[in-house]
């Protein structure tokens, strides 16, 4: 139980899916980091230039997905739609029973930096 409690074991379940996915032999990530439209700070990881872009989401693209975002912001009430929301899609798909079994991390907390 202890192990499964511990952020790195998450992290490192999810970084194997990720090599499996993307078909590497050993997860080499680059942080990237980013300002979108609105000036936010976004930052994640990829393998290479390719795995950022919108065609991402292609079908033929594994379902993959490793995004940090630090500037979310909302007021109270968005943070709670957005909360509502996140639930609600995450028990939209969580007792189907597909062939296949992913690794899923998704968090909302309000930042402490000003």
């Amino acid at each position: 139980m202890e192990r499964l409690t511990q952020h790195v074991s998450w992290k490192s379940r999810l970084e194997r899916g990720l090599q499996k996915a993307l078909g590497v032999s050993e997860y080499e990530s680059q942080m990237v980091v980013y300002l979108d439209e609105d000036g936010l700070l976004i930052w994640g990881s990829r393998l290479d230039e390719h795995s950022v872009d919108p065609e991402m989401l292609d079908p033929q693209h594994p379902a993959t997905l490793n995004l940090w975002t630090g500037g979310l912001c909302l007021d109270r009430a968005d943070a709670k739609a957005l909360q509502r929301e996140l639930w609600e899609l995450y028990k939209r798909y969580a007792h189907r029973r597909g062939v296949e079994k992913y690794v899923m991390h998704l968090g909302l907390a309000p930042s402490l930096d000003p």
